[in-house]
């Protein structure tokens, strides 16, 4: 059996079922979803697939992957080592790994907890610390979100009314619709291209268990520990893990370059998909003689 057919695939890891999902040709890269909770789908990067082969994880506790018994489980640790048993699975030592917000948690745990397994990271509009500054600075950039978006009053208003009900989600089916009224908040100019935007939105899913297990992250102080290569990218306009973050992040890290998506918010990859694609892949591509893995 072919493990890197395009399609999905299963795998068993540590007797859990997980989902993964390949697309594209060339170096081979692994991409994590956020949320924590929401479905992989998002992520799709159909032109860094043009150039890379991109391993889509389904988080577990989201989707068709298992469910923990145990919502408490569902920590950055125990995804970290979905990645790695992943990694056993398809026979490759080393891997690069693209973790988008939460995901990004997830993949400085696995540098962090499996250094030995690591090719390169890029930690796309993500952080190392989530704490009361973070929040703070997150409020502010909420309450900000108004003034950018003039014209568009009922719509922001929604977002905004949606943003501060999410404490009172009780099942997936809140946490999806909840997730998919958010939406806007995540970008630089939702409404510059409102019916793809919202189309996409339309088909967000989320799970709670995965979102409530979220916690804290407190990393940054073992960053300079992390000694691969990495490309730590975001968005200006992204309200939730912002270039203050990213900067901490790459000023950190003994090897890492920091690009700033200008014109994008928390999903450069939907906004400017091709400057995006251009950096991840021409980083990947500077990096693929490390992992060595190909399709």
């Amino acid at each position: 059996m072919n493990h890197l057919e395009t399609g999905p695939h299963t795998v068993e890891i540590d007797g859990l079922e997980q989902q993964y999902h390949v697309h594209g040709a060339g170096p081979l890269v692994f991409a994590h979803s956020g949320g924590p909770g929401l479905g992989w789908g998002y992520l799709r990067m159909p032109e860094a697939e043009e150039r890379l082969t991109v391993v889509y994880i389904e988080p577990i506790g989201t989707g068709r992957s298992g469910k923990l018994d145990d919502p408490a489980g569902y920590t950055y640790s125990r995804y970290a080592r979905q990645l790695e048993g992943l990694a056993d699975h398809l026979g490759i030592e080393r891997i690069t790994v693209i973790g988008h917000s939460s995901g990004g948690f997830v993949a400085l745990r696995f540098a962090i907890e499996h250094p030995e397994r690591v090719a390169s990271l890029v930690l796309y509009d993500t952080s190392a610390v989530v704490n009361e500054e973070y929040y703070a600075d997150v409020m502010a950039n909420v309450e900000a979100f108004p003034a950018r978006h003039p014209g568009h009053e009922r719509s922001v208003a929604d977002a905004l009314q949606a943003w501060e009900n999410q404490g009172a989600v009780t099942d997936d089916a809140g946490f999806t619709a909840i997730a998919r009224r958010v939406f806007p908040l995540y970008f630089r100019d939702y409404w510059a291209d409102e019916a793809r935007y919202a189309a996409l939105g339309a088909h967000l899913e989320g799970w709670l268990a995965p979102q409530r297990a979220g916690g804290t992250v407190d990393d940054l102080a073992l960053l300079p520990a992390v000694a691969q290569p990495v490309l730590v990218i975001v968005g200006r306009y992204d309200f939730i893990c912002g270039p203050k973050w990213s900067a901490l992040m790459a000023d950190a890290l003994p090897d890492a370059r920091l690009v700033v998506l200008e014109d994008s918010g928390h999903f450069g990859h939907l906004e400017t998909p091709a400057e995006f694609a251009a950096a991840v892949t021409s980083f990947v591509l500077e990096d693929a003689s490390v992992s060595g893995a190909t399709r």
